[in-house]
């Protein structure tokens, strides 16, 4: 046709949205992220992961201790947990800032486990949860060997921000105790026990020597961070505040004056021991098993997922998956308990400044060499300056644009935020990615479910196009577009849709042409609702005309006998050529209507070769 450009498309893009997809690393960059970091890193790089490292290990110690004493274990458990998993998660993680080791959540989904399983002897806690970590492991490692991480991508960006928002209030709740000088009255746990514990600690009276420290800590941060923007030198001041404050302790004695500190450390490394396989214990264990490797799949993905979108990164979820269950694995072999991905020192690794897996390898050596060697001096690190760091690493975490703009977007994106952050601080930061991501499906379904049908005409200028109200409606030919997806859920948009069509029918009408370029998976109820309303205008002799059927329809269509209804002839597949299954499905039914057409009909006193149709 002349004048009119050539637009015709040749070949068709998928678009799957995988979450992390990218192109396949070679060698060590693919499997051993954290070896090919120390290859291809630069002496600026070395030295803030070497800076991010030492700030998180000092973190590390006293978190780990307390959250082995939360499971019901000893210190050093923790403290093994954080060495050996950490160690093997940053060397397999593909995330550069996420920490591995015992977490909150994890040990309080431990403590169950292990009250449950009526163990009381040390030993023999200590020996199912070790288990139990090679059980998490496992399973860990299936999930992602079954690429499960590809699900992280329908946890919503507002799930994400209303986690971080849940989690960093809950961090500085936690260590308000610890500026007042009330450590002992609080168990550090999230949720409603949280609230009691905090309470508990405001009505006794502070500390004035440990709100003193914080306050020095304080001022010395700012003092740091400030000195760091005016002379734009790389300052570790997280770090500098830490060995500041404990210098402090150290020359006024001030542990002795009630200041609390991390303490004395015990002096021996994890060694190889196995644990003793005792099928009547997996038994018992393997719900709690599963339970735990979801729980850590989920906190790990969500906190890397989220410094991965502070730097505009993506994230490989299989590959991410993979380390998590390696690193438990391994770890369960060395005498550990089960962990995951820190929010805590992720945040303070990230704001340190790190730059890859290098450095949260190098905490793992730190705390190591701090369990053999330095044992005697973390005990002048006081608890009220790691509270004021990881105060300001939780403020600092949260992505205050984003999250204004989510609230402000629409009030489904309000709502997600709103419910995950809640739930997150009211129950606990697990259950509210499950909450907010089930909110996001109960919002997005509805959506998903809308078809939208559109009656099409045969303009006098030879293009078949949406009908305007002006039109005439042609009394032979109905022509509709039909769009969105056949799921389950659209059932009752495509009945009510197919109810419109058959309202349009009149006695004269020969022919109905649905196009459906635009239908996506179809399944088994909409297929059976098109199938019976298919066989009801065939029993009484009208033709329905099918074109735009993409291959994967078109397969579904002839699985589920929808063509023997309608006859080969009449389903027009979609071709490379632009709008030629619509234009072969339109002259096939002026074939069939022959010289019986309406009055107003375009095509009456015209060659019928000659138009050109397009939509």
């Amino acid at each position: 046709m002349a004048g009119v450009p050539d637009l015709t498309w040749h070949g068709s893009l998928r678009l799957e949205g995988r979450a992390g997809r990218r192109r396949p690393d070679e060698g060590l960059r693919g499997w051993l992220p954290g070896l090919a970091a120390l290859r291809t890193a630069s002496l600026g790089s070395l030295v803030r992961d070497v800076t991010a490292g030492l700030t998180v290990a000092f973190i590390t110690v006293p978190q780990a201790m307390g959250y082995a004493l939360v499971a019901g274990l000893p210190p050093e458990v923790g403290l093994y947990t954080a060495i050996v998993t950490g160690l093997v998660a940053s060397l397999l993680s593909p995330s550069p800032y996420l920490v591995h080791g015992p977490t909150n959540a994890i040990a309080i989904a431990v403590f169950s486990s292990l009250a449950h399983s009526g163990a009381a002897a040390v030993e023999e806690r200590i020996g199912l949860a070790v288990l139990l970590s090679v059980l998490v492991g496992v399973i860990q490692t299936a999930l992602g060997l079954f690429r499960a991480g590809d699900l992280t991508r329908f946890i919503s960006r507002g799930v994400l921000l209303g986690f971080m928002l849940a989690a960093a209030v809950l961090i500085a709740l936690t260590q308000v105790p610890h500026l007042l000088g009330n450590s002992r009255l609080i168990a550090d746990r999230p949720g409603g026990w949280l609230l009691g514990s905090l309470l508990r600690s405001l009505n006794h009276a502070p500390h004035l020597p440990t709100v003193m420290v914080a306050a020095w800590s304080a001022a010395t941060l700012v003092v740091l961070r400030w000195l760091k923007a005016r002379l734009g030198w790389p300052i570790p001041e997280l770090f500098l505040a830490m060995v500041v404050a404990a210098a402090v302790v150290w020359a006024l004695d001030l542990a002795d004056s009630g200041v609390a500190v991390v303490g004395t450390l015990p002096g021996s490394l994890p060694a190889l021991r196995p644990p003793a396989w005792d099928w009547a214990a997996v038994e018992r264990l393997a719900g709690s098993a599963l339970a735990i490797a979801l729980l850590g799949l989920l906190e790990a993905l969500a906190i890397a997922r989220s410094l991965a979108l502070r730097q505009g990164e993506t994230l490989d979820a299989n590959r991410q998956c993979l380390s998590e269950g390696l690193a438990n694995l391994v770890g369960g072999l060395f005498g550990c308990m089960p962990g995951s991905g820190s929010f805590t020192r992720s945040a303070v690794n990230y704001e340190a400044g790190a730059r890859s897996q290098l450095a949260a390898a190098l905490a793992s050596a730190i705390v190591a060499a701090a369990v053999v060697w330095a044992a005697p001096l973390a005990q002048y690190v006081p608890l009220a300056t790691l509270g004021v760091i990881l105060i300001v690493a939780a403020w600092r975490m949260i992505d205050w644009p984003a999250l204004v703009y989510h609230l402000r977007a629409t009030p489904a994106d309000a709502a997600i935020v709103l419910l995950t952050a809640s739930t997150g601080l009211l129950i606990s930061v697990e259950f509210a990615i499950l909450a907010g991501t089930l909110l996001s499906v109960v919002c997005y379904v509805p959506r998903a479910a809308r078809l939208y049908l559109t009656e099409l005409v045969v303009a006098e200028e030879g293009v078949v196009r949406e009908r305007r109200e002006a039109d005439p409606g042609c009394e032979r030919i109905l022509m509709f577009d039909l769009e969105g997806e056949l799921f389950f859920g659209a059932a009752p948009a495509l009945e009510e849709g197919l109810d419109a069509i058959d309202r349009r029918v009149g006695a004269a009408t020969r022919v109905i042409l649905l196009r459906l370029k635009r239908v996506r998976n179809a399944d088994a109820t909409c297929l059976e609702l098109l199938h019976d309303w298919l066989a009801r205008w065939r029993g009484r002799g009208l033709r329905v005309l099918l074109c735009g059927v993409r291959p994967d329809l078109a397969q579904a269509l002839r699985r589920s006998g929808v063509t023997a209804v309608v006859g080969s002839e009449a389903v027009f597949r979609e071709r490379p050529e632009a709008w030629s299954s619509t234009l072969e499905a339109v002259r096939y039914a002026y074939e069939l209507l022959g010289e019986e057409r309406c009055p107003h009909c375009p095509r009456r006193n015209g060659g019928s070769e000659a138009w050109y149709y397009v939509i």
